[in-house]
């Protein structure tokens, strides 16, 4: 799968919101948005996988 790369700034305080490590933000984000993005219909299930970095039964449990 070819990747892109972007940057987002987020306070640092996030972390402490979402009670998420800084080593965990990247799985944290992917996830979120591929279950907001499969929710909306925007993404098939495959693909809302293959984003998260999950199989598709974890998939299933996080929607």
């Amino acid at each position: 799968m070819e990747q892109i790369k972007t940057e987002i700034r987020l306070p640092f305080s996030l972390l402490a919101t979402l009670k998420v490590g800084e080593d965990q933000l990247d799985q944290f984000i992917r996830r979120s948005l591929a279950v907001e993005l499969y929710r909306e219909g925007k993404l098939s299930l495959g693909k809302a996988t293959e984003l998260a970095g999950l199989n598709r039964w974890e998939m299933i449990l996080f929607t």
